[in-house]
């Protein structure tokens, strides 16, 4: 976001974008953490069903946000 706001000269407005998706994160992340009092343990997401196929992309890093791990697709 960053890039393209400097591409378009709009650099302080994509900077505050980007702080503000930050602070949704972060909030996020807090919610989790106070909700659960221990890590919620393995979870497995599957994008099919025939053939499996683990989800992968940005969904390890979601799970692991919430408090939860995916053995299957850990995030890198």
């Amino acid at each position: 976001m960053e890039d393209v706001g400097a591409a378009l000269g709009m650099e302080a407005e994509s900077q505050a974008a980007v702080r503000k998706l930050q602070d949704r994160v972060t909030a996020a992340r807090a919610a989790a953490a106070s909700m659960a009092p221990a890590k919620y343990g393995k979870v497995a997401f599957l994008e099919w069903m025939d053939p499996l196929f683990c989800g992968g992309h940005w969904t390890p890093q979601l799970i692991e946000m919430a408090g939860g791990t995916h053995p299957l697709n850990p995030p890198t």
